[in-house]
This record gives structure tokens, sequence and C-alpha cells, in this order.
């Protein structure tokens, strides 16, 4: 691509942006340039040159960099496994869509068994979900946004899984479609 925008993997979570692009295109954003004429002014703002996103910036980098052959495919089976279960466990009262380490379950209504989109999110059960997620919070300390995607980090391991299975199971026996 010409140019590439990047938010907080960059800086280890912490508040940041970045702008990456091909060289023809960045120099206009070089500051050192004297004409004025060919420059562009890029402004800065409360996080800018913050010395702990930097620091946490730099660290998330040099991790992804040396364990990039492992994390990611870590990451993508914590995934698969996770999107595989939750597709045991809820049958055909949810559909569960994933891709890598991102998964999300959808209550769906009035006979739905696609979803395809955002709109098609969207006409699904999202108090259930809700309430799916409520009380992994609350019961078991798995934490979701509720009504929210999950996502893995390097954090995570298989027996973070086998934990949400448990709260799956409990919950998935406590409800009806």
């Amino acid at each position: 691509p010409d140019i590439v925008t990047l938010g907080k993997i960059v800086g280890g979570g912490f508040p940041i942006g970045v702008i990456c692009g091909k060289d023809e295109i960045m120099e206009h954003a070089n500051t050192s340039v004297n004409s004025k004429k060919n420059r562009t002014y890029i402004g800065g703002g409360t996080f800018s040159a913050n010395p702990l996103t930097m620091v946490a910036g730099d660290t998330t980098l040099d991790v992804l960099k040396n364990k990039k052959n492992i994390l990611y495919k870590k990451l993508d089976n914590l995934g698969s496994d996770t999107t595989k279960m939750l597709r045991k466990i809820f049958s055909h009262d949810a559909i569960v869509t994933g891709k890598g380490s991102l998964f999300m379950t959808h209550f769906p209504r009035n006979g739905m068994t696609e979803i395809n989109n955002a709109a098609d999110a969207a006409k699904c059960d999202s108090a259930k979900l809700f309430n799916y997620h409520f009380e992994m919070i609350a019961r078991d300390g798995i934490f979701f946004l509720p009504g929210k995607l999950g996502a893995f980090s390097d954090a995570h391991s298989i027996s973070d899984v086998k934990e949400m299975k448990k709260a799956t199971e409990r919950f998935a026996s406590n409800f009806k479609r």
C-alpha cells in the first residue's frame, strides 16, 4: 500500500497513532525540509513522544518481531479451538464467527442461520449476548466487554479456553433459545 495507519498495537496498548508510507509520500511530512511549499504539517498532541508509550511500543514491536513465528500460530490456534468449542456447546443456539485470535458469539433470532455482515449481526439477540458475557465476568472472572467480540493475546493459554468452556457450558445449560 502507499500509506498505512496504525494505532494502539504500536504503543503496546497505549494511545498512539502512526502513519507509514512510501518515501515519496512520507518526504512531505519531513519537518527538516526547508521548503514550506512541499511540506505537510504534522501536528502533535497530548501523547506525542510520550516516553511510556514509546517504551511500551518499542517493547511490543520487539516481542512481535522475536516471537512472530510462534506467536501468531499460538493466537490462531487459541481462536480456532475457541470457535470450535463454542460451536459444539451452543450447537444450533448460536452462530460463532471468528478469524485468527478474534471470535464472536451471535444469538440469532427468527431462524437466522448465517452471519455474513454487520447488518446480520445487528439482528441477533444482543441482550442474550450481554447476559452471556456478564455471567462469565460475574461468576468466572472471564472478562469480555459485554456484547463485544473476544480476542486472545500472548498472555492467554489453552487453560483460558478450558475455563471459558466450563463457564459457557454452565451458561448454555441454563438458557433456552
